[in-house]
Protein backbone atom coordinates (compact mmCIF):
# COMPACT_ATOMS: atom_id res chain seq x y z
CA UNK A 1 0.00 0.00 0.00
CA UNK A 2 1.26 3.38 -0.64
CA UNK A 3 1.23 6.27 2.27
CA UNK A 4 -1.46 8.16 1.17
CA UNK A 5 -3.47 5.01 1.64
CA UNK A 6 -2.13 3.69 4.82
CA UNK A 7 -2.65 6.92 6.08
CA UNK A 8 -6.70 7.19 4.97
CA UNK A 9 -6.89 3.53 6.38
CA UNK A 10 -5.66 5.07 9.58
CA UNK A 11 -7.76 8.15 9.74
CA UNK A 12 -11.03 6.11 9.05
CA UNK A 13 -10.32 3.51 11.68
CA UNK A 14 -9.59 6.62 14.27
CA UNK A 15 -12.55 8.15 12.92
CA UNK A 16 -14.19 4.29 13.79
CA UNK A 17 -12.88 4.21 16.80
CA UNK A 18 -14.20 7.19 18.31
CA UNK A 19 -17.25 6.95 17.69
CA UNK A 20 -17.33 3.54 19.48
CA UNK A 21 -14.98 3.13 21.73
CA UNK A 22 -15.46 4.58 25.51
CA UNK A 23 -13.27 7.74 26.59
CA UNK A 24 -11.25 5.40 28.50
CA UNK A 25 -9.92 3.11 25.15
CA UNK A 26 -9.48 6.58 23.30
CA UNK A 27 -7.37 7.87 25.70
CA UNK A 28 -5.29 4.70 26.52
CA UNK A 29 -4.43 4.87 22.55
CA UNK A 30 -3.50 8.58 22.80
CA UNK A 31 -1.27 8.14 25.36
CA UNK A 32 0.55 5.08 23.95
CA UNK A 33 0.46 6.68 20.07
CA UNK A 34 2.00 9.78 21.77
CA UNK A 35 4.39 8.04 23.69
CA UNK A 36 5.46 6.23 20.70
CA UNK A 37 6.04 9.01 18.31
CA UNK A 38 8.05 10.93 21.23
CA UNK A 39 9.53 7.59 22.27
CA UNK A 40 9.39 8.39 25.85
CA UNK A 41 7.23 7.00 28.70
CA UNK A 42 7.25 10.31 30.11
CA UNK A 43 4.36 12.88 28.73
CA UNK A 44 4.37 16.15 29.90
CA UNK A 45 0.87 17.28 28.60
CA UNK A 46 -0.86 19.81 30.70
CA UNK A 47 -4.39 19.10 30.96
CA UNK A 48 -6.28 21.63 29.14
CA UNK A 49 -4.63 20.12 25.05
CA UNK A 50 -5.16 16.75 26.35
CA UNK A 51 -9.16 17.00 27.13
CA UNK A 52 -9.46 18.68 24.30
CA UNK A 53 -7.82 16.65 22.25
CA UNK A 54 -9.84 13.64 23.58
CA UNK A 55 -12.87 14.70 24.73
CA UNK A 56 -14.55 16.83 27.54
CA UNK A 57 -12.62 17.80 30.14
CA UNK A 58 -14.61 16.35 33.41
CA UNK A 59 -14.10 12.99 31.60
CA UNK A 60 -10.92 13.16 30.87
CA UNK A 61 -9.72 14.22 34.21
CA UNK A 62 -11.89 11.22 35.21
CA UNK A 63 -10.63 8.31 33.03
CA UNK A 64 -7.12 9.83 34.37
CA UNK A 65 -7.57 9.08 37.64
CA UNK A 66 -8.92 5.81 36.72
CA UNK A 67 -6.13 4.67 34.88
CA UNK A 68 -3.63 5.86 37.64
CA UNK A 69 -5.69 4.63 40.55
CA UNK A 70 -5.05 1.19 38.34
CA UNK A 71 -1.80 1.47 38.11
CA UNK A 72 -1.54 2.09 34.31
CA UNK A 73 -0.60 5.75 34.69
CA UNK A 74 1.16 7.80 37.31
CA UNK A 75 0.28 11.51 37.53
CA UNK A 76 3.03 13.71 39.01
CA UNK A 77 2.16 17.26 39.60
CA UNK A 78 -1.57 15.67 40.22
CA UNK A 79 -2.76 19.56 41.19
CA UNK A 80 -2.73 20.36 37.60
CA UNK A 81 -4.83 17.66 36.71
Amino acid sequence: MSYNELLVAQIQQTAACNALHPTESRLARWLLQTGNRIDSDVLPLPRIPVANARGPTDDVTLVARQLEQAGVIQIVGAGSL
